[in-house]
């Protein structure tokens, strides 16, 4: 009696195992469907990218929270069928399919075809290919400035979820996982992901700001790593470099290397540009397969440098002329997608001053007719090209030969100079209006900028510093010429007077001294 007790005490511990799996069809215990499941999945470079959630079994929770049955979807049945190796007319049932994945958990994961990794692959696989059959069991979210997604409201059971293809990190195979979502406790999923990214700089500062003048060649560096390729036959890497039209590209320029090593083109990559629809320049370095070019391996250092000049066509002051750059890689094994990262964009300023020139005191009106000549810290003088009385531009290269030296104040408006960078600089005033005294010395001015992260103007605009004077957001430069009365001149009326006067008292004088003198005697 006691061995059949004993017997009996085990099988009923087995049934009720198996009747917890399967309780959905066999119920011993009151379970019922949850909606208030939640999802959450964060990674650090998550933001723009799509996850995709897919509910593969529906969990049926029992009022202890513990217990748990689950119904597979319809939808997976083909693919459970083919999992269990099932004949034309046999389906696998949820008990089965229950047992199957429970038994891929307890498996090694290093053994290829029955790791719950591959599994995941394989499911992922699956739902790409017939993604209409499983519309309502998916939700798909883009992830936001969190570099997070969150799905709210779920159905308890258990979910694919499938961040965006494409990582690269050396500890991940697969872009799929499996995950229980019972009740109301939030399943956090940190994703270890390594999408492909670019950075862009301008060198030497290394940073995304800087300025220039009209003319001046800028350099750039496209700096990105070389992905993990193993899961691929081919791998498509390109960078896509877009640089607004008030920057001129110097294809001559261009140089890429890996760790180092400049990297010919030969059959290695292509270079093209094209025009975008507001006049930018689109530069684009293309790998058809990575995974042949010498010296790609994981985690290698790649780079692409090049210049560009400032042009006639830039934006002046706090309006900065971009470049953004993207990359566009694999990211399915299994097809020919491919995936986009964040932009990385530098920001380039040139900026402008006005000269305000007024007599006297009376800062109100404007003087007109005084010559300029704009220097450098060096005393060089800049180039300039007129544009109107009142608006003059820094010269290109092609313009030195045509440019002017001089600029002149006018009535009608303070005058504009367009183009420059920050640095010191000097007005020499060459000529001064009429009826008013020149200048004595340069008038010495300073554009200073410094920048944010990501490129952008600290504060949102330069500081002028003119002369001594504290600086400030203002770049009106005012220049005072005086005038004044006549100043006393040798040979005038008053002073041939005062001789006619001096020489009558000196002659009257001797004439007093004669007379004196002949009466004495």
């Amino acid at each position: 009696m006691k061995k059949i007790v004993s017997l009996l005490l085990v099988l009923t511990i087995a049934m009720g195992l198996s009747l917890t799996a399967f309780a959905a069809e066999h119920s011993i215990n009151p379970l019922a469907v949850e909606t208030n499941g939640v999802i959450t999945v964060s990674g650090p470079q998550l933001k723009g990218k799509n996850v995709t959630i897919v509910r593969m079994f529906t969990g049926n929770i029992g009022a202890d929270g513990a217990t748990v049955g689950y119904t597979l979807e319809s939808a997976w049945q083909d693919f459970f069928n083919q999992q269990l190796h099932k004949g034309v007319d046999e389906n696998a049932t949820s008990q089965e399919a229950y047992d199957y994945v429970s038994k891929l958990q307890s498996e090694s994961t290093t053994t290829v075809g029955t790791s719950l990794i591959d599994f995941a692959k394989e499911a992922k696989a699956n739902y790409k290919a017939h993604s209409t059959d499983f519309a309502d069991l998916t939700e798909k979210q883009t992830a936001g400035d969190t570099n997070s997604v969150t799905f709210n409201n779920l159905t308890s059971g258990y979910y694919l979820v499938l961040p965006a293809s494409g990582s690269t990190a050396t500890n991940r195979v697969t872009d799929a996982m499996l995950v229980n979502v019972r009740d109301d406790a939030v399943v956090n999923i940190n994703l270890k992901t390594e999408y492909p990214t670019v950075d862009k700089t301008v060198t030497p500062e290394g940073g995304h700001g800087t300025s220039a003048q009209i003319g001046d060649k800028v350099n750039f560096e496209l700096t990105s790593k070389v992905p993990n390729m193993t899961d691929y036959t081919t791998y498509f890497f390109k960078f896509k470099d877009t640089m607004s039209k008030g920057l001129t590209l110097d294809q001559n320029t261009i140089k890429v290397t890996i760790d180092g090593q400049e990297v010919t083109m030969d059959n290695n990559y292509t270079v093209a540009t094209s025009n975008g629809t507001d006049g930018e320049t689109v530069l684009e370095i293309t790998f058809t397969d990575l995974k042949k070019v010498p010296g790609a391996v994981p985690g290698a250092a790649i780079k692409v440098s090049y210049a560009a000049t400032l042009n006639e066509n830039a934006q002046v002051g706090t309006n900065p002329n971009t470049n953004k750059a993207a990359l566009e890689y694999s990211n399915d094994p299994d097809n020919a997608q491919h995936g986009t990262s964040e932009p990385s964009i530098t920001k380039t300023y040139t900026f402008d001053i006005q000269i305000h020139k007024y007599a006297n005191s009376d800062m109100k009106t404007l003087l007109p007719g005084a010559v300029f000549e704009l220097q450098d810290s060096t005393g060089k003088t800049i180039k300039l090209v007129k544009v109107s009385d009142t608006e003059y531009r820094v010269a290109t290269a092609a313009e030195q030969a045509t440019g002017v030296d001089t600029f002149v104040t006018v009535v009608t408006g303070n005058v504009v100079i367009k183009g420059m960078k920050a640095g010191k600089y000097q007005l020499v005033e060459k000529a001064a209006p009429d009826g008013y005294n020149p200048l004595t010395k340069p008038v010495g001015f300073e554009i200073q900028a410094q920048y944010e992260m990501d490129g952008s103007l600290s504060t949102g605009f330069p500081k002028y510093v003119v002369g001594n004077a504290e600086g400030t957001a203002s770049n009106v430069i005012n220049v005072q010429n005086k005038n004044g009365t006549f100043l006393p001149e040798t040979g005038s009326i008053g002073t041939i007077g005062l001789t006619i006067v001096g020489a009558a008292l000196v002659i009257g004088g001797i004439g007093f001294t004669s007379r004196k003198k002949k009466e004495q005697e």
